[in-house]
């Protein structure tokens, strides 16, 4: 199956084409699309599992299957051939890890997964500020306090 990635972020939102790593920062929304033929499917189920845990946890499913209810920020949005999970206002301590759409096709399943890294805002500053300073280098500035920058 080929995957194409695209990502776009906004201010608050992140878009997520599955089958890479990519950065959100802390409050934003961020939706993941994974590129799951689903039209036939009898289940279609977005898992989510942290780095420092052993297992992974539902974190939507259509249809829902579970005496609890889905876990409050999270939407999933099925469409042909694709299967969209958005997760509200997300962060660091929740919302790091690896997400995985898995569509149930009888005994067949097609699985497609995509990491997500939420990033405090503060490093996207400092990162924003290293770029400029960089970006200065090549202006003529002075440079040589630059060179330590990483």
């Amino acid at each position: 199956m080929k995957t194409v990635v695209t990502i776009s972020l906004a201010l608050l939102s992140a878009l997520i084409v599955a089958g890479l790593k990519f950065e959100a920062t802390e409050g934003q929304n961020v939706t993941i699309y994974f590129n799951i033929d689903e039209v036939l499917s009898d289940l279609v189920r977005i898992t989510f599992k942290q780095d420092n845990k052993e297992n992974a946890v539902v974190i939507a499913e259509q249809p829902w299957n579970h005496e609890e209810t889905p876990p409050p920020g999270v939407s999933l949005l099925v469409e042909k051939g694709r299967v969209n999970v958005t997760i509200q206002n997300v962060s660091i301590s929740r919302n790091s890890g690896l997400y995985t759409a898995e569509a149930f096709f009888g005994k067949y399943t097609s699985e497609v997964n995509a990491t997500l890294v939420v990033i405090d805002p503060e490093c996207v500053k400092e990162r924003i500020g290293k770029a400029i300073a960089i970006s200065m280098n090549g202006c003529g500035e002075n440079t040589e306090d630059l060179l330590t920058v990483s």
